[in-house]
């Protein structure tokens, strides 16, 4: 968009420049012609004819000089006013890029420092999350699978220890939406949006695999479906 609005200015530009030496081209032109090269006509010495003939090419060039310095002036006014769109935008990209690096590094800290007792050892709250979330998917393959019979035990008891934690992450990952959402409208790097969504789809897609995800719209936003058959199709692959 950026560079479809530099190509638009570059030609503008070189319109008005041609315009401006369009008029005075043909005032040349016709000078050559009369005097100099067709009709040959002397030269007058009377001071008075070329009086004269100043204020003819005056008369000619100074309106179309004056439209075109009003054109120019109103373009520089509409080139100032869409700096200062641009400048403001910038600003907004900045705070949002802020807002989210803050909430990242927020859910970063309550995932992966925030330490929990468990069975005499510490663990953070990711390990404890993805313990759950991995035993779930071995069950759903497998049924019979030896811990299923005790699943549900080992699950509550570590949803206990960290329901808080995971609750306060999907409210971070709600803002952490907003702010990626708001900043590809402003133009922003899609790329930061994509950053995201690949380092937090896994964490999402274990909150909802322990049924602990109470957000729709961060189960969209992230695209857990897609995650979790990624996921077991990986699982049967390496059987």
């Amino acid at each position: 968009m950026d560079k479809y609005k530099d190509m638009i200015d570059d030609k503008l530009i070189r319109n008005l420049v041609l315009l401006a030496l369009v008029p005075l081209a043909l005032c040349a032109l016709a000078y050559f012609i009369r005097f100099g090269w067709i009709m040959k006509y002397p030269i007058s010495p009377n001071q008075s004819d070329w009086g004269t003939f100043g204020d003819f090419i005056g008369g000619v060039l100074n309106p179309i000089y004056a439209f075109l310095a009003f054109i120019g002036v109103i373009y520089t006014v509409l080139l100032q006013k869409r700096q200062l769109t641009d400048m403001k935008t910038q600003q907004k990209l900045e705070e949002l890029q802020q807002l989210i690096f803050g909430i990242a590094e927020t859910i970063d800290k309550v995932l992966f420092e925030q330490k929990h007792k468990y069975k005499s050892n510490d663990f953070n709250v990711f390990t404890l999350l993805r313990s759950i979330s991995d035993d779930s998917i071995r069950i759903e393959l497998n049924p019979s699978h030896p811990i299923s019979c005790i699943y549900d035990d080992i699950r509550t008891s570590v949803i206990e220890l960290i329901s808080f934690d995971l609750t306060y992450v999907s409210e971070q990952l709600s803002h952490l939406i907003w702010c990626l959402e708001n900043y590809e409208k402003n133009q922003g790097s899609k790329e930061i949006k994509d950053f995201y969504i690949g380092k937090y789809r896994n964490v999402v897609f274990m909150m909802k695999q322990v049924r602990h995800l109470h957000l729709e719209e961060v189960e969209v936003f992230f695209k857990v479906d897609e995650v979790k058959k990624t996921v077991i199709d990986a699982i049967k692959a390496s059987r």
